[in-house]
C-alpha cells in the first residue's frame, strides 16, 4: 500500500484588465462630471480653470466619453512592453518615434492622436479598483499642475476614443512587503469620422447608492440597443466587469438587456441625436445574481423589477 502527499498552492494573478477597464471608466466619469472629479481629487478648481485657459468652460460643460479601441489598446500595449524592455518612461521612444508613429503603424487612421502616461507604487495587497484610481489621478494632477508641459487628453473635446493598457513591474521588497509599479500607457485619438457609442455598465447597485462602482457590475449579460419601431438592433454581452460599448446611429432609441432567452429584464428609451457618445448605465434590480469583484457567478437572473418594458 502506498500514500501519496501533494500539495497544490492557488492564486490569482492581479486583474491588471480591471486596472485597464478602471482607469478608462475613471477617465469618462471626470469628462462627464469634471467638477466632481476635480473635488474628489482634491484639486483647486481655480487653479484647474487658470490651467485650462480658454477650455475653462469644460469644467462647467463636461465631455462626451471615449469610445474605447482596440487598436489603440494595441499601440499602448506595445509601447508599454518596448519601455520595460528597453528601461526608459517615456511618451517617446529612444528611436525617436512618437505616439502619432506608433499609432498610425497600428494602421489606424487619425486626424490627431497622443498618448498620457500613469502609474502607481504599492507595497503589499493591490486592489485593482484602487489602482486604477490612483493612476488615474496621477494622470488627471499632470494635466492640471499649473507647470505642466504634459498634453491634455482627458480634458479635451479633441479625442474621441481611447486605448490603454497597463503591465505591472515587480519591485524589491520593502518592510518585508512585495512591490510592484503599475504603469498605464492610454493612447488618445480622432478619427476622420468619429462613430457614436453608447456604452456603460449592466450593475446591481449593492450598496443602494443607485450609481456603478466597482465589484457591482455583472458579467455575461446581453445589452441590446436598436432604433424605436425597427427590429434591427446591435447588441453584446457584458465583460467580466459589466462593461458594454455599442455603436449607434443617433435617434429615438431603445436600449434594454436580456437574460439567455432574450427575456427582457430591464429596459428603456432614449433620444439622442447628438454627434457624440453616451455613456449609460444600466441599474437592475435582481434576485439570485452573485456578484464578487465585478463577476456574475450565477449565470441565472430569476427575478428584475424594469423601470419600462419594452420588447423586440
Amino acid at each position: 500500500m502506498n500514500a501519496y502527499m501533494a500539495v497544490v498552492d492557488f492564486a490569482a494573478p492581479f486583474d491588471l484588465f480591471a486596472v485597464e477597464k478602471g482607469v478608462w471608466r475613471l477617465v469618462n466619469e471626470a469628462r462627464r462630471s469634471p467638477l466632481k472629479a476635480l473635488e474628489a481629487a482634491g484639486i483647486d478648481e481655480a487653479g484647474a480653470r487658470e490651467v485650462l485657459g480658454e477650455d475653462a468652460w469644460i469644467l462647467d460643460q463636461g465631455l462626451p466619453p471615449l469610445a474605447w479601441n482596440e487598436k489603440l489598446y494595441g499601440s499602448a500595449f506595445a509601447h508599454y512592453n518596448d519601455m520595460v524592455t528597453r528601461g526608459y518612461y517615456s511618451t517617446r521612444s529612444p528611436d525617436g518615434s512618437t505616439p502619432v508613429d506608433r499609432i498610425a503603424s497600428t494602421g489606424y487612421q487619425a486626424e490627431s492622436a497622443g498618448e498620457a502616461l500613469g502609474y502607481a507604487v504599492i507595497y503589499g495587497p493591490s486592489d485593482p479598483a484602487e489602482v486604477a484610481r490612483v493612476i488615474y489621478e496621477s494622470m488627471m494632477r499632470s494635466e492640471l499642475d499649473p507647470e505642466t508641459t504634459v498634453e491634455k487628453f482627458i480634458f479635451s473635446p479633441d479625442p474621441k476614443e481611447i486605448g490603454l493598457a497597463c503591465g505591472k513591474v515587480y519591485l524589491d521588497s520593502k518592510d518585508g512587503l512585495e512591490g510592484a509599479a503599475f504603469i498605464v500607457v492610454a493612447d488618445f485619438a480622432l478619427p476622420p469620422d468619429p462613430a457614436v457609442f453608447v456604452m456603460g455598465n449592466v450593475y446591481v447597485d449593492l450598496n443602494g447608492d443607485y450609481l456603478y462602482n466597482p465589484g457591482e457590475g455583472i458579467e455575461g449579460i446581453k445589452v441590446a440597443v436598436g432604433e424605436f419601431g425597427d427590429e434591427d438592433r446591435v447588441e453584446m454581452k457584458t465583460d467580466p466587469l459589466g462593461n458594454y460599448q455599442l455603436k449607434i446611429v443617433p435617434g429615438f432609441l431603445k436600449i434594454a438587456v436580456l437574460d439567455d432567452s432574450d427575456k427582457t429584464l430591464e429596459s428603456g428609451l432614449f433620444i439622442w441625436w447628438e454627434n457624440s457618445s453616451l455613456l449609460m448605465d444600466i441599474r437592475i434590480e435582481a434576485e439570485d445574481v452573485a456578484v464578487s469583484q465585478g463577476n456574475r457567478k450565477d449565470a441565472s437572473v430569476s427575478k428584475a423589477v424594469p423601470s419600462m418594458v419594452i420588447t423586440w
